[in-house]
């Protein structure tokens, strides 16, 4: 269960990170990462990292899997959202991912 503070957390950062705060794909993103910080840090899914032998006998492989899935749906969302600044960069963005692109793209 996330608390308050997390979901602040979260959303401070997509905007600081990315510039992104509203609208339909963000609000996907959001659940996404909520959905993938929230199961991969349970207490028992990290201790099971530890003993393979076991990973088998609990599904660990189709908790992977789906791990990944939902990895890969993120990945996709974050790049369809970053896109169009990359390919029309705007200098007056201050995100961090902005800045970082012009300082590669001025060298």
């Amino acid at each position: 269960m996330r608390t308050v503070t997390q979901d602040i957390t979260l959303r401070v950062m997509m905007l600081a990170v990315f510039r992104l705060y509203e609208g339909e794909r963000v609000e996907k993103l959001q659940h996404l990462l909520c959905e993938i910080l929230g199961v991969a840090s349970g207490v028992w899914r990290v201790a099971l990292l530890y003993f393979p032998t076991l990973q088998n006998l609990i599904g660990m492989f189709q908790f992977w899997e789906k791990q990944q899935q939902r990895q890969n749906k993120a990945d996709q969302l974050l790049y369809e959202e970053i896109q169009p600044g990359h390919e029309n960069p705007d200098p007056s963005c201050t995100n961090i991912l902005s800045l970082l692109m012009s300082t590669r793209a001025g060298n």
